[in-house]
């Protein structure tokens, strides 16, 4: 092995979504060692074999850099709802017997061990959108959103490209007006006119993923203050306002704490800061709110503090 291992073994953490999927390695102070990105692992999105062969490139390449991993803990987009969890958890547990283990949905990961007294909803807003709680003391598992890219998962990368989409045909047929997200696209995706969009969206090997991407061209647009990104970007906010207000609802007059995890709510400034001036107006302070930015590591370092994991 060319690298040197802490005696005391290291904490492996994976964050599967829509997008790509991202593994990290700690050791037992937080510190990361490894990092490796691979595609996307949303079994509902690329099927039981990719989503497989993705996070076992993860893992397989982290087991060839270091050997003393005591254990591993992966937050997946669409576990819960996927047909066949059974057989996807069984193939990834026959591949990597090294220690104990987590497979949970990666909304379920953000309330893994929670410790604090006040309610804790979990928010993933990426390629698809979700939010949970679970009532402490009994079983009851509060859900909003979550029903897939078909007909929900609004707020998310794939709506906003969806608008975005929308936007820019609109603006080619006459109906709308001009932005610059036809020429951002255009560019992207390497076409010269709106024409080019459906043989470019529909060949592509992931229409989905290539949807959802285009959400950073959307931020991208709306940073150079267009009109049209920007009304994109606070429409979907208000959708993920509209989730996270059911929850303070529900807790009333208790006020629950939020988790809040994905690449659009996380990465796009313009996005959050909507998200956060109107659950300030609801009584969600910033104090309330905590930003995890990088799932992988969140993940890991679950693994340092509970020693005893397999679910």
């Amino acid at each position: 092995m060319k690298n040197i291992e802490p005696l005391d073994g290291l904490h492996l953490g994976i964050d599967g979504g829509g997008t790509s999927t991202t593994g990290v390695l700690v050791d037992k102070n937080g510190k990361i060692l490894c990092k490796k990105e691979a595609g996307p692992s949303n079994p509902n999105f690329v099927g039981l074999d990719s989503s497989i062969k993705e996070i076992n490139k993860i893992i397989n390449y982290i087991k060839s850099e270091y050997k003393n991993i005591l254990n591993y803990n992966i937050g997946l987009a669409g576990y819960s709802s996927f047909p066949q969890r059974e057989r996807l958890k069984n193939a990834i547990i026959k591949d990597n017997k090294f220690g104990d283990y987590i497979l949970q949905n990666d909304v379920d990961i953000l309330l893994y061990n929670s410790t604090e007294e006040s309610p804790v909803v979990a928010l993933v807003c990426g390629t698809g959108s979700v939010a949970m709680t679970t009532i402490k003391n009994t079983k009851k598992i509060l859900r909003v959103g979550g029903w897939g890219y078909l007909f929900g998962d609004e707020g998310s990368g794939y709506s906003i490209g969806r608008e975005c989409l929308k936007a820019i045909t609109r603006a080619a047929d006459g109906r709308g007006k001009s932005t610059i997200l036809s020429q951002l696209v255009f560019e992207a995706l390497k076409i010269t006119t709106a024409g080019g969009l459906v043989p470019s969206i529909y060949n592509s090997p992931n229409p989905k993923k290539t949807i959802s991407d285009l959400s950073c061209i959307v931020d991208k647009a709306a940073v150079s203050e267009d009109e049209i990104a920007i009304d994109i970007l606070k429409k979907a906010a208000d959708e993920l306002i509209e989730m996270s207000k059911y929850f303070v609802d529900y807790f009333f007059p208790v006020t629950p704490n939020f988790r809040i995890s994905g690449s659009v709510i996380t990465q796009s400034k313009i996005y959050y800061k909507h998200y956060k001036k109107a659950m300030n107006v609801f009584g969600i302070s910033e104090e309330h709110i905590e930003v995890i930015k990088y799932p992988a590591h969140f993940n890991a370092m679950i693994t340092v503090k509970n020693q005893n994991l397999t679910n």
